[in-house]
C-alpha cells in the first residue's frame, strides 16, 4: 500500500507543477490548479471521496502524469481497488516516475484484489455501469475489471427497461453475465420433440343431493325416534303406576297399555329405519367420486415424447 508520507511529497511535488509561475498562465491551467489545491486539502482532512473528485478534475482541465498518481491514491483509499489498479497502471504506462517503485508494488497487491465481469447482451448499444460507474458499451471488447466483493451491475439503454443484477466476483475470476440472451440449456432446435400438456374442460362435479337427502333423513328419524321414545318411557311408566293402583281401571290399564306398546313398537322401527338411512348415507359419502381439475394428458408434438 502507498503511505500517506508519500502522497503528501507526491502533492508537493504536484504543487510545483501547476502552481502559478508564469504571468501567462491561462485560465484554465488556474482553474486546474484550484481544484488541485482543494483537492490536497479534503484529501489531508481524511475526505478522500470528495478528494477525488477534485483531483480529477484538475485532471480533465491540465492533464498531468502526475495527478494520476493522486487519483489512484484516493480510489486506493476508498477501498476501490479497481479503478486504483487501472488508474495506477495508467501512469505508470503514460511514464510517471513519482515513487514508481511504490506504485510497482502497490499494482501487483492490486491484481490480488480485483476480478473480472464478462457482460453480453442480447442487442449492443446497452450502457454497463458498476457501482454507479459506467464502464462500457455492449459488446465489449473484453470483461470488466472490478474489485472483488459483491458488486451491482446496471444495463441501460434508451428506450429498454434497465436490468439491474447483484453479482458476486472472487480475486482471478471471470464471471459471465448474459442479459436477455437465452442460455444453452433453455434453447432448443427447431422440430425437436416437446412434450405439452393438453387441457381439456372442468370435469362436471358430482351432485351432491343425494348424500343431502340421505343425511336429513337420517336426522328426522333419528329425532323422531328420540321423541317416540321418550314418549314410550312416560307411557310405560304411567302404566306401571296403574297397575299399582286399587281398585284398578282395567279399560285404563288397556288403554295404557296399548299405548305403551304403540310408542314402543314406533320408536323400534323408526331407529331401525333411521339406522338403515344412516348406513346408505355413509356409503354414498365414502364411495362419492372426488372432480378432477381437468382432463387431458400429455401430447407429444413434433415426434415420439
Amino acid at each position: 500500500m502507498i503511505r500517506r508520507p508519500l502522497l503528501l511529497s507526491a502533492l508537493l511535488a504536484l504543487t510545483l507543477v501547476v502552481a502559478p509561475a508564469r504571468a501567462d498562465e491561462t485560465a484554465l491551467q488556474r482553474e486546474a490548479n484550484t481544484h488541485f489545491q482543494r483537492a490536497v486539502q479534503l484529501y489531508g482532512e481524511a475526505d478522500y471521496r470528495a478528494a477525488l473528485v477534485e483531483f480529477k478534475r484538475a485532471y480533465e482541465l491540465a492533464p498531468h502524469v502526475t495527478v494520476l498518481y493522486n487519483v489512484g491514491q484516493s480510489y486506493y483509499q476508498l477501498q476501490s481497488y479497481a479503478e486504483a489498479l487501472t488508474t495506477f497502471e495508467r501512469f505508470l504506462a503514460d511514464g510517471g516516475t513519482l515513487h514508481r517503485e511504490d506504485v510497482e508494488k502497490t499494482v501487483a497487491v492490486l491484481r490480488t484484489r480485483v476480478g473480472r465481469i464478462d457482460v453480453v447482451t442480447a442487442t449492443p448499444g446497452w450502457d454497463i455501469a458498476v457501482d454507479e460507474e459506467v464502464l462500457g458499451k455492449t459488446p465489449l471488447a473484453r470483461p470488466l475489471v472490478v474489485s472483488i466483493g459483491r458488486r451491482r451491475l446496471v444495463a441501460s439503454k434508451t428506450g429498454e427497461t434497465t436490468v439491474t443484477r447483484n453479482v458476486e466476483v472472487g480475486a482471478g475470476e471471470t464471471v459471465p453475465v448474459q442479459l436477455g440472451v437465452a442460455s444453452p440449456a433453455t434453447t432448443r432446435p427447431r422440430g425437436e420433440d416437446r412434450a405439452e400438456v393438453v387441457v381439456g374442460p372442468p370435469a362436471p362435479r358430482p351432485s351432491s343431493a343425494p348424500l343431502i337427502v340421505g343425511w336429513t333423513v337420517t336426522g328426522v328419524l333419528a329425532a323422531a325416534a328420540t321423541v317416540t321414545g321418550i314418549v314410550a318411557l312416560s307411557k310405560a311408566s304411567t302404566l306401571r303406576d296403574a297397575r299399582e293402583e286399587v281398585p284398578g281401571n282395567k279399560q285404563r290399564l288397556a288403554d295404557d297399555a296399548s299405548t305403551t306398546t304403540a310408542f314402543s313398537v314406533t320408536t323400534d322401527v323408526l331407529v331401525g329405519t333411521a339406522v338403515i338411512a344412516a348406513g346408505v348415507s355413509l356409503y354414498l359419502t365414502l364411495t362419492r367420486p372426488k372432480a378432477a381439475s381437468m382432463t387431458g394428458g400429455l401430447r407429444t408434438v413434433g415426434g415420439t415424447f
